[in-house]
């Protein structure tokens, strides 16, 4: 196994010495990002990147590739929808493709998630389109200089297009080219796969919930913010037991009046093995701590969700009592 490092760590060092730090470290290999070299990496010639690649080799050191690619000049874009913008990021793209084979590098890292990210008037199939147009271009010059285009997903945090390994394999489909593959990043991928036991746990615990007052799908970033930090990730500590953590999340719903969410959440205990005995005795309690008319509606949802297996009221408002009746 050979391991490698940006240059873009080494910001503020000499090529030469950035070279030899990463080779006393222990370091197979550079990564270098195009915006450490020159302020506008469209004034790197392709001179100028074999004699970084010869910098490299002499500190027996490998380029691995080039990374960071459209910090700078920050305006291009891969998704715009706008002609000249794209004619423009296609010619930055094959520029950096040469580059990168004359530093007798193999990879380009295509990630820069800000310019890539899609407009809220954009259609995805659109966009999708326009990517994989400037991605068949740049790999057609990348093929001819032995260099692939790793295309990475990132995380929702970062952008709002190529956000999974599934998503970003259909684009590399679209281009059909062999220049252009599959790039995981460990800090996306760990994301990923907390968005995917997020989602495999919320199926488990809402299974057969109606979305009643839900009003709708939520926000793209709310919805991934939801599965990868919240059932993904708070959910799966060991500090509370599933049951405990239902148990815990069901008091503070009705503490706070949130029916909506209790529509979900009684029937998410009820998945879990939670009596309902144990709901009817947080509604109890918290009537004390958080007022009565919470702990009615928490009941009223209780008896929608999950009905008592016995019909009859405990409390009846609607009946007069005939003993009050008799002795007024």
């Amino acid at each position: 196994m050979k391991f490698a490092i940006c240059n873009e760590t080494y910001q503020g060092w000499s090529l030469e010495d950035t070279c030899r730090h990463v080779a006393q470290t222990g370091y197979d290999g550079l990564e270098i990002a195009p915006f450490t070299l020159e302020e506008d990496p469209r004034d790197i010639s392709e001179s100028d990147a074999e004699r970084v690649g010869k910098t490299v080799r002499e500190h027996g050191l490998e380029v691995v590739g080039l990374h960071w690619l459209f910090v700078k000049p920050a305006w291009l874009h891969l998704t715009t929808d706008d002609p000249l913008l794209r004619k423009d990021t296609l010619a930055f793209g094959q520029h950096l493709a040469r580059i990168c084979s004359a530093m007798q590098g193999t990879v380009m890292v295509w990630g820069s998630p800000k310019q890539r990210d899609l407009q809220d008037d954009w259609k995805y199939e659109d966009a999708s389109a326009r990517a994989a147009e400037i991605l068949r271009g740049v790999a057609e010059v990348a093929h001819e200089g032995g260099v692939t285009i790793a295309m990475e997903p990132l995380g929702r945090a970062e952008t709002n297009f190529l956000n999974t390994a599934e998503e970003t394999v259909r684009l590399i489909r679209q281009v059909n080219h062999p220049a252009l593959r599959l790039h995981l990043d460990v800090k996306a991928m760990s994301d990923e796969e907390k968005r995917t036991i997020g989602r495999a746990l919320a199926r488990k615990l809402f299974e057969g919930a109606a979305a009643a007052g839900q009003g709708g799908p939520l926000p793209a970033a709310l919805s991934e913010d939801t599965m990868v930090h919240v059932f993904g990730t708070l959910w799966q500590r060991d500090d509370l037991a599933l049951e405990e953590r239902e148990l815990v999340t069901c008091t503070i719903l009705v503490a706070l009046g949130r029916e909506a969410e209790q529509h979900l959440h009684f029937v998410a205990a009820r998945n879990v093995g939670i009596p309902r005995e144990k709901i009817e005795g947080i509604i109890t309690h918290a009537a004390h701590y958080a007022g009565w008319p919470a702990a009615v509606s928490a009941s009223r949802v209780l008896n929608e969700v999950w009905p008592a297996e016995s019909s009859e009221p405990d409390c009846d408002f609607q009946r007069k009592d005939s003993s009050l009746a008799a002795n007024p």
